[in-house]
């Protein structure tokens, strides 16, 4: 935020607020805890608003102080990511965390984390940054997340809008499939790839695996948004071809 090098030393009640070391501790916990994130597949859900959220849940003389292009931007662009739990029962902000946020901005981090773990995943997010938003621009520090080696896709050769935009593809096919093909069909593929009674049935065991494990996966799921968690998690994570199994052999 643009006012960061001001040192701010107020009294609200009788509670005393230093804003500017607060305002480093929380750039800080926040890119610690992104970057704890290292392993997981992340997800862009479709809240909106998020940055009005976070200043209409400061304190009302705090809140222009915090008005910056570069924060807003970051906010309503990198702000909504999650990574959903195995079960798809629930998302996980990957950005807002209860734990070590100092106090100035507990009530606009609880805020926005609760807006973003009840929207929903719109799509897989993957990035070719090693940073997310803009940390400096001349003497004013943003928020930023650095972004884990783990995470990026700055060695593939497709560019993460590419990649992104096939994972949603993926998802659509994957969605359809499950419901066109019941689960007997899927039992009755395996049972003939087990069996070998499918020429070059080895080829297709390992997606025939997968896709049963899919229907396991959701065979008790009565929720829809549960549902479709688990298929976007699946989604993300499927070995290359695995997402179209209703143009194959299968």
């Amino acid at each position: 935020m643009e006012n960061t090098l001001i040192t701010i030393n107020t009294y609200v009640g009788n509670e005393h607020y230093d804003v500017e070391g607060q305002y480093l501790e929380f750039l800080i916990g926040i890119d610690n805890y992104f970057m704890s994130h290292k392993n997981q597949v992340l997800f862009k859900t479709n809240v909106k608003n998020l940055f009005n959220i976070f200043l209409d849940n400061l304190p009302e003389w705090a809140r222009q102080h915090y008005t910056c292009s570069h924060c807003r931007h970051f906010i309503n662009k990198y702000g909504g990511l999650v990574f959903s739990t195995p079960d798809g029962n629930n998302l996980v902000s990957a950005l807002w965390s209860d734990e070590n946020t100092p106090s100035f901005f507990a009530k606009a981090v609880e805020a926005m984390k609760d807006a973003v773990v009840r929207s929903d995943i719109k799509g897989v997010f993957k990035t070719d940054k090693l940073t997310l938003g803009h940390p400096l621009t001349n003497e004013w520090r943003h928020l930023s997340v650095s972004v884990p080696y783990k995470m990026d896709c700055y060695e593939l050769r497709k560019s993460p809008s590419q990649i992104m935009s096939e994972k949603q593809e993926e998802f659509k096919m994957i969605d359809n499939g499950l419901k066109e093909y019941p689960i007997e069909i899927i039992n009755k593929a395996l049972l003939l790839v087990r069996t070998e009674s499918l020429t070059r049935g080895e080829k297709i065991f390992g997606c025939v695996e997968w896709l049963k494990s899919l229907y396991d996966n959701l065979s008790k799921v009565k929720n829809e948004r549960i549902r479709k968690n688990i298929i976007w998690l699946a989604t993300a994570t499927a070995p290359t071809g695995f997402a179209h199994f209703k143009n194959t052999m299968v």
